[in-house]
């Protein structure tokens, strides 16, 4: 399976990766980062999938996605590699109920003496699910007329100050009341 191999061919880098969760604000790197919401993103939507809406296909689903994202992240430090080691043990529990055997097998293979399904279920990160920025979508008389990216959290203030000085922005407003 594509797990496996996945595991498979970072066995090294996961092995040797330690289990301390590296957190959130501490990780420098825009892919960790994304790595890091990706997993906790399916993990809540998995937890959700399984536990209240029973919809299995749905998880299943999820939890390839997010061993797309690992397939496509190179941990670059000793960070990376415990995110990646983070990532691939929440992948694993999360697909424990569906495929028991072979994650148990990986759970040992990364350097686990428990059992995987004896584990209590992984917890979300909520810090790692906020996003560093947003898309901004500028409507003028009731027409999209520019999209562009913000950092998240600005005040009010902060934001129609950034849309004010954009000089697309300038240009079609100008001799409009806003």
């Amino acid at each position: 399976s594509r797990v496996y191999r996945l595991v498979e061919s970072n066995l090294d880098v996961l092995k040797h990766a330690s289990v301390v969760r590296v957190p959130t604000n501490e990780i420098t790197d825009e892919n960790a980062r994304s790595l890091k919401r990706i997993t906790h993103s399916t993990l809540l939507r998995v937890t959700n999938d399984i536990r209240d809406e029973r919809q299995f296909n749905t998880a299943v689903a999820r939890l390839m996605e997010l061993a797309n994202a690992l397939s496509s992240f190179t941990p670059k430090d000793d960070k990376d590699r415990r995110v990646m080691r983070e990532s691939v043990e929440i992948l694993l529990s999360c697909l424990c109920p569906f495929a028991p055997h072979m994650t148990e097998e990986l759970w040992n293979l990364i350097g686990n003496d428990t059992f995987l399904s004896t584990e209590r279920w992984f917890a979300v990160d909520n810090d790692a699910l906020a996003q560093d920025s947003v898309t901004i979508v500028l409507q003028i008389n009731g027409k999209i007329r520019e999209q562009f990216t913000a950092k998240a959290g600005l005040s009010k203030e902060e934001l129609e100050h950034d849309i004010m000085s954009r000089e697309e922005t300038k240009k079609r407003i100008e001799g409009k009341k806003v």
